[in-house]
């Protein structure tokens, strides 16, 4: 309690007006003249008594009436604590850190758990009729309680949130949780944003509307320590033991590096290395060699930094080697010239290790065309038949089948292609009737779709096709010729896609290979190609989806999260599964099964998850200044003051009412003997 104008209290002095007022009435008393002194003395006290009842209740009104408004004046207050804001109805943002950096200790407990009993305090301590809404600003941001006045229903959501590996976007977050404020129709709008404020997170860029009141909390531990990561992991097959995977290992510290610290190494064969870790500086770098997974075997090698540090989770990597994360391309050459520019494949293999690396690794197995009838293609993810003579019917039954189940086909034009035979035997993969050879020299025109080439002509431009197959399509081409012909078309057989480019890969029919936009045009093809299969690239960042493609025939699937938990999916008649549940930073290991056989493990589809590199920084960075209301407090209760001085003003008013019917009340009269 307390007063804002204690001054005022000296106006409590009028309360003595009223009894001065009331002795001099007291003074002035009837003068009655009756027959029977004794009966009119007996009348008169007992008048007196019920008047000096009325007189002391008429007093104390006006006592009461009069201090009540001294105190008024002086603006009485009462002091109560809430968690957050002025105990006023408003509308309240959360912005919560859940990166991986927020999985320090404080006093027991994660930081992200003080950050979630924080932020639970706060919807809690809220005034009916206020709104709150939660947003988590690992990347990417989401809005995982909308605005809403059902304040427990925000309390549940907080209840549901899971720690992560994630990366930091506070900046994200602040935009997110900004919008959501300014859709409310409350005027008083509140920010909240619990972080560590670790050095990598900028926020110098956000704005934040003048509206919105922005309070500033940093959760940090109570004393830094140094923290290990692995900087850098690099992998190849060991050229001096076969079988051997060769690993360059670069460990960083933040922070003085601790006095003894290990590597735990363990290779595919199940066997582990242990290898004590030297800093100079910040760094330190060993190398070693282990055993390559076999066949059936866990395709990731595992490595861990035994230490004590300030975070556990970037202390583990895990490298996927074999065929996990690679797009298997076979190049069927049709006309094979070995060891000069005149083959069929001499560009294609030496653009192929140059294409951008946005997609998969690409492996790449090349044959000549009578080997293709014999070639497994179940271990292949894209067959490109280049300039190849039509396949006979069990190679090209086998290549109908690859397509529908999910495969990838690429056909290119050539002098051994011949159009009768590709028509009769190949009706079913080609996108349209081959009719001709076109022998007149054009360019490529303006495309109809710039999803096909994102930077559209750009390298492309100068290159001339001096001849091309003519081809009648229902389907419209994604690039075309400037004689308005098909360059490139595509057809969906199944799950899988055919692309057909009607020149040639090499210099027989274009210079298209002599120029910078064969780069692009055979990447677009591929992926065209590949469909779904572009997307899973093996390495992720926590958060990522993951689109698994779905192996021929497999009903169910399942993945395996580094920490054990299992998620299984029916995948029946889908060609892809999309992955969501990479919050864990680590290998992943996938399983599949078709008909009535059990879970097989899928080497190719397994993958890993890396730990955001800026995330192990650890070291604080400044908390951010914003220019609305801003407050960067620690502090877990805010001081309210209440103004009492309105209820004293009703109160007062109500006792002035009561005054004046106890003043105009009559006296009672004496009754006649």
């Amino acid at each position: 309690m307390g007063l804002e104008t204690p001054l005022a209290l000296l106006a409590l002095g009028l309360g003595l007006l009223p009894i001065l007022v009331h002795r001099i009435r007291r003074r002035d008393l009837p003068v009655l003249s009756l027959p029977t002194f004794a009966m009119l003395a007996a009348a008169q006290a007992s008048q007196r008594r019920k008047r000096d009842l009325g007189d002391f209740l008429l007093l104390a009104v006006r006592i009461a009436i009069l201090s009540l408004l001294a105190l008024a004046l002086a603006s009485p207050y009462a002091i109560t604590r809430v968690a957050f804001g002025d105990g006023q109805v408003s509308s309240v943002a959360i912005v919560i850190d859940d990166s991986m950096s927020m999985k320090q200790n404080l006093d027991g407990d994660m930081l992200l758990t003080h950050a979630l009993r924080r932020a639970d305090a706060v919807v809690s301590s809220l005034p009916q009729g206020s709104q709150a809404a939660v947003v988590l600003a690992g990347t990417k941001p989401r809005l995982v309680a909308s605005m809403t006045s059902e304040l427990p229903l925000v309390r549940r959501k907080l209840q549901e949130v899971t720690p992560s590996d994630r990366g930091t976007d506070l900046a994200g977050a602040m935009q997110l949780a900004s919008q959501a404020l300014l859709g409310s129709k409350l005027t008083r709008r509140r920010l909240l944003l619990l972080s560590d404020f670790a050095g990598h997170a900028n926020l110098d860029s956000v704005e934040v509307d003048e509206s919105i009141s922005v309070t500033v909390e940093q959760i940090e531990p109570k004393e830094q320590t140094s923290n290990l990561s692995f900087a850098q992991v690099l992998s190849t097959p060991d050229p001096a033991i076969k079988g051997q995977i060769a690993l360059a290992i670069k460990i960083r510290s933040t922070g003085e590096p601790p006095t003894q610290a290990m590597l735990r190494v363990r290779g595919g064969d199940g066997n582990t290395n242990t290898s004590p870790l030297k800093f100079h500086g910040s760094e330190a770098e060993l190398a070693v060699s282990v055993a390559a997974p076999k066949r059936g075997q866990d395709p990731l090698i595992q490595l861990t930094i035994e230490a004590e540090d300030a975070l556990a989770v970037d202390n583990h990597y895990e490298v996927l080697v074999g065929r996990g994360g690679s797009l298997r391309l076979l190049l069927v050459n049709g006309d094979p010239q070995p060891g000069t520019n005149r083959d069929e494949l001499y560009y294609l293999q030496k653009a192929l290790p140059l294409l951008p690396q946005q997609a998969e690794p690409i492996r790449v197995h090349a044959i000549d065309a009578a080997s293709l009838a014999h070639q497994d293609l179940t271990q292949c993810d894209i067959v490109v038949l280049a300039n190849v003579a039509a396949p006979d019917v069990q190679a090209i039954a086998k290549l109908t089948d690859f397509v529908t189940s999910s495969g990838g086909l690429v056909i290119t034009g050539g002098d051994h292609v011949d159009l009768s035979t590709y028509n009769g035997r190949m009706v079913a993969l080609l996108p349209g009737h081959l009719s001709a050879v076109s022998r007149n020299r054009v360019q490529f025109a303006n495309l109809a779709d710039s999803a096909f080439l994102p930077e559209g002509l750009t390298g492309l431009q100068l290159a001339h096709a001096d001849a091309h197959l003519l081809l009648d399509s229902e389907f419209a081409p994604m690039l075309t010729f400037s004689d308005g012909t098909s360059a490139v078309s595509e057809k969906t057989l199944g799950r899988g896609h055919v692309v057909l480019f009607t020149s040639t890969l090499d210099v027989d029919w274009s210079d298209l290979a002599l120029r910078p936009g064969y780069l692009a045009l055979t990447s677009a093809m591929l992926r065209v190609a590949a469909g779904q299969r572009t997307k899973f690239t093996g390495r992720y960042a926590p958060g990522d989806e993951v689109v698994l493609p779905v192996p021929s025939g497999a009903h169910t699937m399942e993945v395996t999260s580094p920490s054990g938990e299992a998620f299984r999916y029916d995948v029946g008649g889908q060609e892809t599964l999309n992955f969501t549940q990479t919050l864990e930073a680590g290998g992943y290991r996938v399983l599949a099964s078709s008909g009535e056989s059990g879970l097989r493990f899928i080497r190719e589809r397994s993958f890993s998850v890396d730990a955001v590199p800026e995330e192990s920084d650890l070291q604080p960075g400044p908390v951010p200044n914003f220019d609305s209301a801003t407050s960067a407090a620690k502090s877990e209760l805010n001081t309210v003051h209440h103004d009492l001085s309105s209820y004293l003003w009703l109160i007062a008013g109500a006792l002035v009412a009561a005054e004046a019917y106890l003043r105009r009340r009559k006296p009672p009269q004496p009754r006649a003997a």
